[in-house]
């Protein structure tokens, strides 16, 4: 009997250790790359880089680089919404401890369903207020009273000046006097449209007011 148990014991050892000693020989690959499109030299940010099978993810930084450890044989999925999806599979060639690859994604447009908001949630709702509608509401005339131009111009001639319009015609003064300031200021006496002002002044009679 105590043969038996030292047997099952030995074998129990012998299996153990054989277990450890295939563990120990599978390597971990951690695998690294930059993920682009075409011909663009900036990578792709944003982009998820999965392994299905064993439930672990990351996604690519803003520069597009990535890093994920991975056993051999696993299948590593590149998914992004505007790019199609692509795998990348670690066959017996990857048993290297860290491997560097360039991932090419080719873009893909994704025509999103449409959507049509209502403010009715049946059909039968929309009918009973459509037909319900009263046309000659006066809202509709208070708002045709609102949009006439002639309203709207008269109302901005009472309106004074904003703080932003100030400070707009403020700007445009001081523009103004930066370009002159290396020009030669011209004569009221050789200018036309002074001269002109001028005359009609005097017709109008705006002297003898002064006076």
């Amino acid at each position: 009997m105590k043969n038996i148990i030292g047997f099952i014991l030995l074998a129990f050892l012998f299996l153990s250790a054989a277990k450890s000693k295939a563990q120990g020989n599978i390597k971990v690959i951690s695998l690294s790359g930059l993920i682009v499109s075409g011909d663009s030299s900036y990578g792709i940010p944003g982009v998820h880089v999965y392994i299905p099978n064993a439930s672990v993810g990351t996604a690519s930084n803003a520069a597009g680089l990535f890093r994920i450890s991975a056993m051999p044989g696993d299948t590593i999925v590149f998914s992004h919404l505007a790019y199609a999806k692509q795998q990348l599979v670690l066959t017996d060639k990857n048993y290297e401890m860290g491997m560097t690859v360039l991932i090419d994604m080719e873009a893909e447009s994704t025509l999103l369903p449409v959507l049509e908001i209502f403010p009715y949630p049946t059909e039968e709702l929309f009918q009973e207020a459509f037909l319900a509608l009263d046309l000659n509401d006066k809202r509709l005339e208070n708002m045709k009273k609102n949009l006439d131009s002639e309203a709207i111009a008269r109302m901005a001639s009472y309106t004074d000046m904003s703080a932003s319009a100030n400070h707009r015609y403020f700007m445009m003064q001081q523009t103004n006097a930066l370009h002159n300031q290396y020009f030669q200021p011209t004569l009221s006496l050789t200018n036309p449209f002074a001269w002109a002002k001028f005359i009609k002044s005097v017709k109008n009679g705006d002297l003898k007011r002064k006076k």
